[in-house]
């Protein structure tokens, strides 16, 4: 599926994040795991960058949205897309200075038995 491109683009904009900190940041955390009481697996990023200034967090996801310089804000509202297709959902889920964790919880198939 697609899910790697969701994954990279997540883990690529923490890298990014990091590199801005300059001397701060420097970790990155990819967690995969089923989701609390539900069919579904759940994928996070987490960064020790500088976060996302707050004028953009509401709009995070929209097209053309971006905290950079460089880039034409896409990554974000395509992996949005990739995720709600599959019948997922994508959030940020915790923004404060030094810290971003980015998931997406997606559905699993259940196995059909005989």
């Amino acid at each position: 599926m697609q899910y790697q491109q969701v994954i990279l683009n997540l883990v690529a904009n923490a890298i990014e994040a990091i590199q801005t900190a300059r001397g701060r940041g420097g970790r990155i955390v990819v967690t995969i795991a089923r989701a609390t009481g539900a069919d579904a697996a759940e994928v996070s990023v987490e960064d020790d960058g500088p976060g996302f200034p707050e004028t953009i967090v509401a709009e995070l996801f929209a097209p053309f949205t971006t905290g950079r310089r460089e880039g034409l804000g896409l990554g974000l509202a395509i992996s949005r897309s990739i995720v709600e297709i599959a019948g997922g959902t994508i959030r940020l889920t915790h923004n404060r200075p030094g810290s971003v964790r980015m998931s997406f919880t997606i559905p699993i198939a259940r196995e059909q038995r005989s």
